[in-house]
């Protein structure tokens, strides 16, 4: 493989974390002089299972008879890979493909460590780039430049709150107007009064994203985002809003009165699984709509 400290990555990204598979290093592989096979080394987060060298013996054969590449796939563990990738790039190390997450793509790519793709846009990658939306590309830009070309996923993620229908249906409660956390204390109310199983806890959820009408324009860690609707092009301090004040008032009244668990914010295990029967109440989130509705129907 040639010496090049120019590396092009393609990669996959969600909403909530920019995760990208990129290819490092020469683009052309290392070719096997003798056989003319171009052999692509590929680094990616995991642990490598029991099965690994025989599927991997499969893959390549597909690979060598369909386009003549042989792949070395490299599997570091999550712990491990954000330093040794740093190590690997800062090195100089040759690979082709690599795992980056969103804050080592744009250092890196700021940097110069990645080939730009605006070039194969239309070239090689087209029908690939063709089935991607638009805002997956543009948002995977740094300075105008296409590092990563992200799969095909969710542009955004729904939160909703969650009913047992079976307590719902038992107690003949009515939900069908509950819009918001204003609207759950008369619900939950009448569902600790009818409840009489110890084992079912109104609001089954520990430590959760808080549920206001702002997008987080880094993550759900820092309370910079902007609304919904109204002034959508003013960044704001989320806890400075009357949405997020109102909110924890309701989820602090929850919490004295019993609806949620006393050691909530300690529990390191989730005990509350959505297929469970322990909770009336539930706070998930989930993709596109249908994928949210088809998940819940299939737990019916």
């Amino acid at each position: 493989m040639k010496k090049n400290m120019q590396k092009y990555l393609i990669g996959g990204a969600s909403v909530l974390t920019l995760g990208l598979l990129g290819a490092c290093g020469s683009s052309n592989g290392e070719a096997n002089n003798e056989t003319g096979t171009t052999k692509v080394t590929w680094y990616q987060v995991g642990e490598e299972p029991k099965d690994f060298d025989e599927v991997m013996t499969k893959v390549n054969e597909k690979l060598k008879e369909e386009i003549n590449v042989e792949l070395d796939m490299r599997l570091i563990p999550d712990g491990d890979y954000q330093q040794k990738l740093g190590v690997m790039i800062n090195s100089g190390e040759e690979y082709d493909i690599c795992f980056v997450n969103g804050t080592d793509y744009v250092n890196y790519g700021n940097k110069g460590a990645f080939i730009s793709l605006n070039d194969h846009l239309d070239k090689e990658l087209k029908d690939y780039a063709a089935e991607l939306n638009e805002g997956f590309i543009e948002g995977g830009a740094i300075n105008g430049e296409t590092y990563g070309l992200p799969v095909n996923n969710d542009i955004a993620t729904t939160e909703y709150w969650t009913f047992n229908k079976d307590l719902v249906d038992q107690y003949q409660l009515d939900v069908e107007n509950v819009e918001g956390v204003e609207t759950l204390a008369p619900v939950l109310e009448k569902f600790a009064e009818k409840n009489t199983d110890t084992n079912i806890t109104p609001i089954g959820m520990t430590r959760t994203s808080v549920c206001i009408p702002y997008d987080n324009i880094i993550g759900g860690g820092v309370p910079l985002a902007v609304a919904f609707e109204g002034d959508t092009q003013t960044v704001v301090n989320t806890y400075e809003t009357p949405e997020m004040m109102t909110y924890l008032k309701a989820m602090h009244e929850f919490y004295k009165k019993g609806y949620i668990l006393k050691d909530a914010a300690t529990v390191t295990t989730d005990p509350f699984r959505i297929d469970s029967k322990n909770w009336f109440l539930g706070r998930n989130s989930s993709g596109y709509q249908p994928f949210a509705q088809k998940k819940l129907e299939a737990l019916a």
